[in-house]
């Protein structure tokens, strides 16, 4: 029996069996695991991924951001760096960067000294990594759109990805690749963003089939966990991240859930 000032029920000689003692204990369980496993945040904010800037050095933190066109790739990768790289030197490639909305705004909120905006097409020689880092301070290397670059700049920045993905850490670089279909053949960097990326950004509710791909073949999830991840994921979450490294989660911009 429950009234309406009580927040106690009384069960009866009936809660004193054994099978609703189990019942009761599996209900206690799941609200003590979900309690602690799950958080969920009001409408009034958003959480934007966390990226410490000061470990690079020493954490991977290489990050892919895949997903359709329109579906806020871009938008959530220069937030990212936005709040997370504020002493960071980033160096963005990409056809027609240096016409993005997106990144001249970023350029102006960070400076041209800390935001490089080089349009692929001019990329007609070889990059080494020692170009592109420092000796003391942090770098970022983002590739934007590698599908739809000219295949001698795509494959010199492939190139230059692929090391930074394998070395860059070690060099105090991060690796920012954005990218229409992470299958593409035509990405030398596939296999090094397979292998390093850990953190990676999809887009659950624009294409949900193309994320579930990504989820089961990429990230050899079980139809089981895909359909938790779902049953968090809200309407309103536009990205989400599964960060790979320890704790491994599922984060969107209202919500976080460990996995």
């Amino acid at each position: 029996m429950l009234t309406q000032q009580s927040e106690e029920i009384e069960l009866g000689k009936d809660g004193e069996k054994l099978n609703c003692r189990l019942f009761l204990g599996d209900i206690e369980s799941d609200i003590i695991g979900k309690l602690k496993s799950e958080i969920r945040l009001d409408k009034n904010t958003e959480w934007i991924p966390f990226y410490d800037e000061d470990t690079i050095r020493n954490t991977n933190m290489h990050s892919t951001f895949q997903g359709p066109s329109n579906s806020g790739k871009t938008t959530i990768a220069s937030k990212c760096i936005y709040y997370n790289f504020p002493d960071t030197t980033c160096w963005i490639f990409g056809p027609m960067v240096s016409r993005s909305t997106i990144w001249l705004e970023l350029m102006k909120d960070r400076g041209k000294k800390k935001t490089k905006l080089i349009d692929s097409g001019k990329v007609q020689v070889p990059i080494a990594l020692e170009e592109i880092t420092h000796n003391s301070k942090p770098s970022l290397l983002l590739l934007d759109d590698a599908d739809a670059m000219l295949p001698r700049s795509r494959a010199i920045l492939q190139d230059l990805c692929s090391k930074g993905l394998f070395h860059g850490r070690h060099l105090g670089l991060c690796c920012f690749c954005i990218t229409h279909d992470s299958f593409s053949r035509k990405l030398s960097s596939t296999k090094a963003q397979a292998c390093e990326a850990t953190r990676t950004f999809i887009f659950p509710n624009i294409a949900k089939h193309v994320s579930v791909k990504f989820l089961k073949n990429r990230l050899g999830m079980s139809n089981k966990l895909i359909a938790e991840i779902y049953d968090f994921v809200q309407p309103r979450d536009r990205w989400m991240m599964i960060k790979l490294d320890h704790p491994v989660l599922a984060l969107t911009a209202t919500g976080c859930k460990l996995l």
